[in-house]
């Protein structure tokens, strides 16, 4: 249950109005918490109508303590953003916008969702007002359960939100199918019934469909983390074990009647004495007298009791190497997976190495290319283990001040440079085992999960700094500052490129969700940017 819930119940609701409603969450399709919750209104009531209650609606959620977003549909029936109150609450409202004809002005001060995309909206208007969530409808999310054109078209729009910095939301979610595609073509939130059918309460999620979520997401990051952290064990299969006293006759025959069988791990109270490889077994067989010699003979004297052995933790990467450091006539043989010593499973061969190729073709997409760092993808997984982890950490934001006007006027290719620096100044500023990821652009968010965060933050402040003579022309250096275009397209004198830093450590366990965290820190960062120069803050939740 998430710690910032505040029940709100229908009963409570029709005291200011005659209006009843219910709220259905929408769901993070990465982690499973709750993200905010849509307005859904009694029966009866048509959402032509709804604009009707929603002063009172806002009214009631904002105040309420409730920290997360809450959809709001917007219809005909609001004219004008005085309908809503202003003030920091202002900013976890959403409106859901039908139809691009609707639109009063001056709604811009909040977010906006675009709902029933299936209605294709067209590109200016996405241009015009920046929504911060593109709603998937519900009739658009059950067509691409069976149909080819209308699942690809889901996959674009979410591909163009990714590009576009856009949250997607899937409505209509009725299936754990649903849910496996929503997820693996990278759809950030959901809402539907199999989630959570509209109730009276904003603390209600279906456990087995966080359940799933949860697992449907550890089942992908073995592919999507870093190599490092994909363990063998996630690939090793139980098979077939032999009794050390086994006779060699049965273990041929054996052999010879499963056409699939690669060979067999000899296990005397759980653990592995040797192993019987089909390939060596049959050549020993197969001589004049091996069939005679053998036969009788227990399946220990001809196993091989020199054989890869890795514990259940190691990771792929590193098995993959020791296997391929084998003599030339064991390079083929199955690897052996144990956990405390004794026997898990087995790997062979072939499936280490198509899942080597697997990972590493998945780790370069989730790297950014041009500092090779941890994309998006893996930092939204860190930042998930963090908040639902029992130890302290602190998140830091670290971006680059003043660098639109550095790249518009020194070109991109230095603007490039000045990117891959700060990211080799992180990385080289950055204690053993600690994370740094590159978010895009001039963003980059750093995890560390030891103390020390305000020596790293000065440490990068002064390395970065210290070495900005490699970027700059001596006129402009020795000025210190670059005369440019602003972003409202003035000339003006314009700072050297300096570094804030927004951090937040948490020993309290406060944040309930990556997204919650996610917010906290943008706020955060705006306050840094207002301090000129480079500068870092961190505020300490204990």
């Amino acid at each position: 249950m998430n710690r910032h819930v505040h029940n709100i119940s229908a009963e409570s609701s029709k005291k200011g109005g005659d209006i009843p409603y219910l709220f259905q969450p929408v769901v993070s399709l990465r982690d499973g918490s709750i993200m905010g919750h849509e307005i859904q209104y009694g029966p009866g009531i048509h959402k032509k109508h709804t604009g009707i209650c929603v002063p009172e609606v806002f009214s009631r959620y904002s105040n309420s303590g409730d920290e997360r977003k809450l959809f709001l549909p917007l219809t005909g029936d609001v004219r004008a953003p005085d309908h809503f109150p202003a003030g920091e609450a202002a900013e976890r409202i959403v409106l859901e916008i039908y139809s691009f004809v609707n639109i009063p002005a001056g709604i811009l001060r909040f977010a906006v969702v675009f709902d029933d995309v299936g209605l294709l909206y067209p590109l200016s208007f996405f241009s015009e007002f920046h929504p911060q969530y593109v709603k998937l409808s519900p009739s658009l999310v059950r067509r691409s359960g069976t149909d080819p054109l209308a699942r690809a078209l889901v996959k674009s729009i979410t591909e163009f939100c990714r590009t576009a910095g856009v949250d997607s939301i899937a409505e209509g979610v009725e299936t754990q199918n649903d849910l496996i595609w929503l997820i693996d073509i990278g759809v950030s939130y959901a809402q539907g019934n199999f989630i959570q059918e509209p109730a009276e309460r904003t603390d209600l999620l279906r456990e087995e469909a966080y359940e799933f979520i949860v697992e449907t997401n550890r089942r992908k990051n073995h592919i999507n983390a870093l190599p490092s952290e994909v363990y063998i064990a996630n690939l090793c299969a139980d098979t077939l074990t032999l009794p050390p006293d086994i006779i060699v006759e049965t273990v041929y025959g054996m052999v010879k009647n499963d056409r699939d069988c690669f060979g067999y791990c000899v296990v005397q109270n759980g653990f592995v004495l040797g192993i019987i490889t089909k390939d060596n077994l049959i050549q020993r067989m197969s001589g004049r007298y091996g069939f005679t010699l053998y036969e009788k003979k227990p399946v220990s004297a001809l196993m091989d009791s020199i054989f890869l052995s890795a514990d259940y933790k190691m990771p792929v990467n590193i098995v993959s190497e020791l296997a391929m450091q084998r003599s030339m006539d064991r390079l083929y043989d199955f690897i052996v997976v144990t956990r405390n010593g004794k026997y898990l499973g087995t790997v062979t061969v072939r499936d280490l190495l198509l899942k080597s190729t697997e990972i590493q073709v998945a780790s370069a997409r989730c790297q950014n290319p041009l500092t090779g760092l941890p994309g998006n993808i893996v930092i939204e997984q860190m930042l998930s283990r963090c908040v639902s982890s029992d130890s302290p950490y602190c998140v830091l934001y670290i971006d680059i001040n003043q660098f639109k006007a550095y790249n518009d006027m020194y070109g991109f290719e230095k603007g490039d440079r000045v990117i891959q620096f700060l990211a080799q100044t992180i990385t080289e500023c950055l204690p053993q085992n600690q994370f740094a990821g590159h978010v895009g652009g001039d963003d980059f968010v750093v995890v560390l999960l030891e103390e020390g965060e305000e020596a790293f933050c000065r440490t990068v402040i002064q390395n970065f700094t210290g070495r900005l003579s490699l970027y700059y022309n001596e006129e402009d250096l020795n000025r210190g500052y670059i005369t440019a275009e602003n972003r409202s397209g003035v000339i003006e004198d314009i700072p050297l490129i300096s570094l804030s830093i927004a951090g937040i450590y948490d020993a309290a366990h406060y944040f309930s969700s990556s997204y919650l965290l996610s917010e906290e820190l943008a706020k955060l960062k705006k306050l840094v940017k207002i301090t000129k120069g480079s500068s870092f803050q961190i505020k300490k939740i204990v």
